[in-house]
């Protein structure tokens, strides 16, 4: 959902709920952090246990020879004290991540809205492309003051983003004079298909098509990251009959 660029009213709503997540998740703490070793002495749950144990050893060790458990302990204890520790990193970066999502969201959200007042001619429309067998989920965006320019650029964005985020660069080039068509990855945003490098060039291709099919004959593709592979791998023709062939 924040991957989809949400409105103030959602982001609140996503935020109230991942509040009451992270009290949950708060109180279940001691059960997250728990230690259990697969080991011949008995199960480590707490450290200070296995102190007292090393502790004791030693002080017995003129009577008898315990270097071999000793060693074995504080190797125990070592490695309980990094599972500990990277628990702790975990939850901590999971937190990190958390806040890091919504401040992304909310900066996505304020660009879109800044944009919008940069370009006061620029339409958005939320047009998918049909074809049989294929939907390419997209965004069109143009300057409402003129006709189609005979110029169009397709959008393709990286992993784990949307058509959104592309949104302030599609604005820019369609004040350019380009038709922008910002389109989604394979089980990105609003696309149903698997994630799968084929389907994308598929759409890219599909995109293309879609231009051409307008009467408009120039047309290039920008695409970033993973993007930029499946738009690589689109200009080669790769689609899922060449990965049925190949596989």
């Amino acid at each position: 959902m924040l991957n989809k660029n949400p409105n103030r009213e959602t982001l609140n709503q996503l935020k109230e709920r991942v509040y009451k997540l992270t009290k949950s998740y708060e109180g279940d703490l001691d059960d997250f952090l728990t230690i259990e070793v697969d080991i011949d002495l008995e199960e480590a749950r707490k450290l200070h246990r296995i102190n007292h144990y090393i502790t004791f050893l030693k002080m017995i060790g003129r009577v008898g020879n315990f270097n071999d458990l000793v060693e074995r302990l504080e190797s125990l204890k070592k490695q309980a004290v990094n599972w500990v520790y990277q628990d702790t990193i975990n939850a901590k970066q999971l937190e990190r991540y958390a806040v890091k999502s919504f401040e992304y969201g909310e900066q996505l959200l304020k660009a879109s809205e800044s944009s919008i007042n940069q370009f006061p001619n620029i339409a958005v429309e939320n047009k998918p492309i049909i074809f049989p067998g294929i939907a390419v989920p997209g965004l069109l965006m143009y300057d409402k003051t003129k006709t189609w320019p005979n110029r169009g650029i397709v959008l393709i964005h990286g992993v784990f983003v949307t058509k959104e985020g592309l949104l302030v660069l599609g604005k820019r080039l369609a004040s350019q004079d380009f038709l922008v068509y910002s389109i989604d990855l394979a089980s990105h945003g609003e696309s149903e298909d698997a994630f799968r490098l084929e389907i994308t060039s598929e759409y890219i291709l599909t995109a293309v098509r879609w231009f051409r099919g307008n009467g408009i004959k120039n047309v290039g593709v920008v695409g970033h990251s993973l993007g930029s592979v499946c738009t690589l791998f689109a200009l080669c023709g790769y689609n899922r009959e060449v990965e049925i062939k190949f596989f």
